[in-house]
């Protein structure tokens, strides 16, 4: 199993931001995809960065197109912090907002992360609509200090995981469910 966080979705991001080259991010992902590892993909979604629905929506369809409908996505919520702590906190409408464009570009399992409560945590079988894997956050992760300063981890602790598979098939219907069984070597 691999998770691959795809920092923005344009080279110029990728280069002023990371210093790096988004294609070289993408062929990475698609190598581990051809190898037949499970990839799921996680993006931080930062104000005024790369949040813009354009640049989501090209994600979302990349991702339908390249690494398949099944592929999990997790959008994380921004929070300032350290050499960002100039940069609002991401707005649960934007978030919504990424999240049903992701739906909409046939995304399968698209999440939240570094949100507390319990907007779109759970995975649901794409057949049926069974719950199939509950998730619950009631708070942020624990401070830690990174270069002498106190920042948050963004992640939510899940305080509360409910797991209701039979492998990696919906107990309902049947339906395969894109997830490494708990059972599984990672």
């Amino acid at each position: 199993m691999a998770n691959i966080d795809l920092k923005g979705f344009t080279e110029d991001f990728y280069r002023m931001q990371c210093g790096g080259s988004l294609q070289e991010v993408l062929d990475a992902c698609e190598e581990a995809r051809r190898q037949g590892t499970h990839v799921e993909l996680t993006c931080l979604l930062i104000p005024g960065l790369n949040d813009s629905p354009p640049e989501v929506e090209r994600l979302a369809c990349w991702i339908v197109e390249r690494m398949g409908e099944e592929t999990p996505l997790f959008l994380y919520r921004f929070r300032p912090f350290y050499r960002s702590a100039h940069i609002p906190q991401q707005t649960m409408e934007r978030m919504e907002e990424a999240y049903g464009i992701g739906i909409e570009a046939g995304l399968k399992h698209v999440y939240f992360g570094g949100t507390v409560g319990e907007s779109h945590q759970d995975t649901l079988c794409p057949s049926c609509g069974l719950v199939v894997v509950r998730r619950r956050s009631l708070q942020v992760a624990d401070k830690v200090c990174f270069k002498n300063g106190e920042v948050s981890r963004f992640c939510p602790t899940f305080a509360d995981i409910a797991v209701d598979l039979d492998g990696d098939l919906c107990p309902r219907c049947g339906g395969r469910i894109a997830i490494v069984p708990l059972d599984a070597p990672l």
